[in-house]
């Protein structure tokens, strides 16, 4: 049903029934109905026009606007009509005003006036039928004052009307408890029958006359009951009630509310759901005394599923683990999937003595092989648990503390678990001291921030560009190193805010620079978490738009050890950034897995090759062939290679040996702020 469709049940039908009972001026009761309608009718105009005696003219007798424009216009006095109109036929016409559209009301079996319609375009069919609805009122109300038709006539009219609306309807006569109208749409169905029999009951009972979602078992319908007390228009008092059947709304309703609580691979329940569940059932725990388990699971060797066998083994995997554990009954409705191979579980204070046969049962389905497509893999877990209240009563911190159990029992050979008490560390104090003091150094406006920039080379020894290097100046600590603080602002969720703040100076920065060396490069550290929003692009290109900086200057680079949440995703992201002119490089190459289909994925500009992989492969037979090999590769396949932390004469030397293109590190330069950087690189070229 299209929209308008709706706007018929936007007609009041108590002020139906009203206007047929009325008494009074006729033409003032029918420009209060047309007052009624218009909205619902979505038409520019309505009016009543009159056919005189002699039945050549027709003349305007009432005329209703919904703006003061269509108001001030008088129309038909003046124009010419389309001939079946005196016939009495239902006719249309098109000019300059618009498109009309005209039905007949007769009396006496003759046409003796029109309920006509202005609109920019014709009526789809519900606007026709609610023309037909304000035609048949405006026809018995004039019957009525004209020629007192009977009781019974307006009776039948009445019922005519009610079933051109599509709602259910009953009028009831409370006296005798029966029903004096039931209109189509109720007779043929029991569902609003019993949906309006449902909400009878409680209306009689405590006088609630609106009732919103009852639901009706037998269809699975939903309705939107009304009541509403009216004198009938034989004088008794009587309830009318409709009823909206609403079960596409609720439906919809539904299926937003379980795609924001819920994941769409797995069907459990997300992390916002799991923040603002376990927020009540720890504050309740507090209040109570009792005491609840948060689980924190990993899965281990997870992306060794991705790949070796693929993505669709590693979504198949994800889906037999949640319906696995949603089968223990303990936990079937507190299961929650945190993101990538990350579960919650909640053990609520009502099963908190059951927390050993729970966690029995789910270390021991993981030692059973899953069934991935007709395979058979073994994957194993690592979990921390968390007791509630006890090690602390804020939903975030309890995550954080049983993730840090879990990456304990990771550390301790994978395929076990910890509780938090257990491996709780000795200077925690000193560790959320750090913390609080870093989220205050960032989110006050990352005033503390500020970028160092170290030169990138090429094989000449010739200043090819810049990456930039993100520092944190504390009065407290002095001047911080990413190492140090990187890891607590991943820890934070502050990622995208520093990221952010690192594109943009970045971009401005080369923008300042490509002014003095138009083809000068700078290499900008990118976090997975950065390319998994929906407006990434939009994001980066906004920035690069607005500084105007040339994008095929700046080189994004991801790392190796990237875990992304969602891989086709960020491929996507990058893929466009790539189409804009941003060129893509993989970073810490040699740190991770080797992932050479990880560099033919990105479709890479570069390889950087990390420094403490190439440290010492001078002395190292196996080390240096695994590098040229590298080297060669990427060059077969036109990636440029660059070998970072070069700090001295030997790694030098190696990395030449391997015909890098690019080199950066200690050896050619230190990273300097941007005024030093500009002094002791950039003063010579100026106004060259």
């Amino acid at each position: 049903m299209n929209c308008k469709a709706h706007n018929m049940r936007e007609i009041s039908i108590p002020n139906v029934i009203k206007y047929l009972a009325e008494k009074g001026d006729f033409l003032r009761i029918v420009e209060a109905l047309f007052q009624d309608v218009i909205g619902p009718l979505e038409v520019d105009t309505i009016f009543l026009l009159q056919i005189t005696a002699e039945k050549d003219k027709i003349i305007n007798i009432a005329q209703v606007g919904r703006t003061a424009q269509d108001d001030a216009k008088l129309y038909f006095n003046d124009t010419s009509f389309p001939a079946p109109l005196f016939s009495g036929a239902v006719s249309e016409s098109d000019n300059e005003d618009g498109h009309f559209v005209y039905m007949p009301v007769y009396l006496r079996s003759e046409a003796a006036m029109y309920v006509s319609s202005r609109s920019d375009g014709v009526l789809d069919t519900e606007q026709t039928r609610v023309m037909s609805v304000i035609t048949l009122i405006v026809q018995n109300i004039a019957a009525r004052m004209n020629f007192e038709d009977s009781l019974e006539t307006t009776h039948r009219v009445l019922e005519n009307i009610f079933d051109i609306v599509p709602v259910g309807l009953m009028v009831i006569d409370k006296a005798h408890i029966k029903v004096n109208i039931m209109n189509t749409f109720a007779t043929h169905s029991n569902a609003v029958q019993s949906a309006i029999g449902i909400g009878l009951k409680q209306y009689y009972a405590n006088g609630q006359s609106s009732i919103d979602e009852i639901f009706e078992p037998e269809t699975g319908a939903w309705f939107d009951v009304r009541f509403e007390e009216i004198k009938w228009i034989s004088g008794e008092n009587v309830t009318l009630a409709t009823a909206i059947d609403v079960t596409q709304k609720v439906k919809n309703q539904q299926r937003i509310e379980y795609q924001a609580n819920n994941d769409y691979l797995t069907g459990l329940f997300n992390r916002m759901k799991c923040e603002r569940d376990l927020d009540i059932i720890v504050k309740e725990s507090a209040k109570t005394g009792d005491r609840g388990v948060l689980l924190f699971l990993d899965l281990d060797n997870f992306k060794q599923v991705n790949d070796g066998l693929g993505h669709n083994y590693g979504d198949v995997l994800l889906q037999e683990v949640s319906n696995s554990l949603t089968e223990i009954p303990q936990i079937a409705n507190s299961c929650y999937r945190m993101g990538g191979d990350e579960f919650v579980i909640i053990i609520k204070p009502s099963v908190f003595k059951e927390i050993t046969q729970i966690v029995d049962t789910i270390s021991n389905r993981f030692n059973m092989p899953w069934k991935l497509m007709e395979v058979e893999y073994y994957c194993t877990m690592s979990m921390g648990l968390a007791v509630f209240p006890d090690n602390g009563v804020v939903a975030t911190d309890l995550i954080k503390k049983a993730d840090y159990a879990m990456y304990e029992a990771k550390k301790g050979g994978k395929n076990r678990y910890e509780w938090y008490a257990a491996v709780a560390p000795d200077d925690e104090s000193d560790r959320k001291e750090l913390e609080d003091d870093i989220k205050a150094e960032i989110s006050g406006g990352c005033s503390n921030l500020e970028l160092y920039y170290q030169p990138v080379v090429d094989s000449n020894g010739t200043l090819h560009g810049a990456e930039a290097l993100l520092r944190l100046k504390s009065d407290k600590y002095g001047l911080m190193l990413p190492e140090t603080f990187i890891p607590i602002v991943e820890y934070l969720g502050l990622v995208s805010y520093v990221g952010d703040y690192v594109f943009e100076h970045a971009c401005e920065t080369l923008k300042k620079w490509n002014d003095i060396i138009p083809d000068f490069s700078m290499h900008i550290n990118i976090a997975s978490v950065q390319l998994m929003s929906g407006r990434a692009v939009e994001d980066f290109m906004e920035v690069i738009d607005d500084i105007g900086v040339n994008p095929e200057n700046i080189v994004l680079d991801i790392s190796e050890n990237a875990q992304f949440r969602d891989e086709d995703r960020a491929f996507q992201t990058l893929d466009i950034l790539r189409a804009h002119g941003v060129k893509i490089s993989l970073d810490d190459f040699g740190t991770g897995n080797l992932s050479l289909s990880l560099l033919r994925k990105l479709d890479a500009y570069a390889v950087k090759i990390d420094g403490s992989f190439i440290n010492n492969a001078e002395n190292d037979k196996y080390k240096s062939s695994v590098i040229k090999t590298i080297c060669g590769l990427s060059k077969e396949l036109g990636f440029k290679v660059c070998f970072e932390g070069i700090e001295n004469e030997h790694q030098n030397s190696f990395a030449q040996s391997c015909e890098a293109d690019l080199l950066e590190g200690f050896y050619y330069g230190d990273a300097l702020t941007l005024d030093c950087f500009e002094k002791e690189w950039l003063s010579d070229k100026r106004g060259n």
